[in-house]
């Protein structure tokens, strides 16, 4: 296993050592450990790459603008939210409003037939008398 770890670290130093001599005019320190495997460990190799500050300065924009587009995304969906909710609270209110409404309309039925009612009774009461007088 050993051999073929070694191969693979070489195989992988040979590949980066001339890209990083050419990109060394650019660069401002590149920095690359590759740490060596002993018998205890399994055949992962561990890598450290520390980047120029130009190359972590675009990384944070790239985050910024990541979490930008994510924040507008999360609350376009808040305000989404917030909508269907407003219509729903809506549409109880205007069910309740309607309810409230018939039980308003049916108590005005009532007094109106009440009044009615009451009417007769002083029509009745006022007719009674003057039916009395003229016999």
């Amino acid at each position: 296993m050993k051999k073929g770890s070694g191969l693979l670290v070489g195989a992988a130093l040979a590949l980066v050592l001339p890209l990083a001599a050419q990109a060394e005019d650019e660069l401002d320190d590149v920095t690359m450990e590759v740490m060596e495997l002993d018998e205890a460990t399994t055949n992962a190799v561990a890598n450290q790459i520390e980047l120029p500050e130009q190359a972590s300065e675009t990384a944070r924009k790239m985050v910024q603008e990541r979490t930008g587009t994510q924040s507008r995304e999360r609350h376009r969906e808040q305000v989404r939210e917030n909508i269907a909710e407003n219509e729903e609270a809506l549409r109880e209110q205007s069910q309740e409003m309607n309810e409230y409404r018939e039980q308003y309309q049916e108590q005005v039925r009532e007094r109106q037939q009440r009044t009615q009612e009451m009417q007769r009774e002083i029509l009745d009461q006022v007719q009674e008398p003057q039916q009395q007088m003229g016999q």
